[in-house]
């Protein structure tokens, strides 16, 4: 799937285009819907605590992390991660683990990074034509032989 980079209005008042896509993120039988930014820069995907609120996660009972410099690279933010399913319209659902901080500071705070999201989808960035291209992850050659009949090393299909 081909999605527009979003524009978007900064409070400065300038105009700026960015790789927004809108997904779903579910848990616990509940949904969010909500916009998150592409980042090929970031390690981890993450949310705002208050998205996993909202999903009813006990935030502070994942494995813990320390997440810094997307912002300012003295600070340093506590995050917790868990599994959750992920939806881009158009593309199949993946369970993947994303990591939610427990700061208030920035409450729109929802990032797709390599683990959790680039991992699960080939993205392919267009800045030229202010696109990005994402499709399910291509199974490899090893993955799909291992899901064939086989027998003694040999296809039995």
């Amino acid at each position: 799937m081909i999605f527009p980079y979003f524009k978007y209005n900064n409070p400065d008042g300038t105009r700026v285009e960015l790789p927004l896509l809108s997904l779903r993120v579910a848990c616990n039988r509940k949904h969010v819907k909500l916009w998150a930014l592409v980042d090929s820069g970031a390690d981890i995907t993450v949310f705002n605590g208050s998205i996993g609120k909202l999903l009813d996660i006990d935030i502070k009972k994942g494995r813990a992390l320390e997440l810094h410099g997307f912002v300012d690279t003295k600070d340093k933010y506590a995050a917790y991660t868990h599994q959750v399913n992920l939806a881009v319209q158009g593309l199949p659902s993946v369970d993947t683990v994303v990591a939610f901080t427990d700061s208030d500071r920035y409450p729109d705070v929802a990032i797709l990074g390599r683990m959790g999201f680039f991992e699960k989808f080939k993205v392919t960035f267009e800045h030229y034509s202010r696109q990005i291209q994402v499709q399910p992850k291509p199974l490899t050659s090893i993955s799909v032989l291992a899901s064939l009949p086989m027998v003694a090393g040999r296809y039995t299909g």
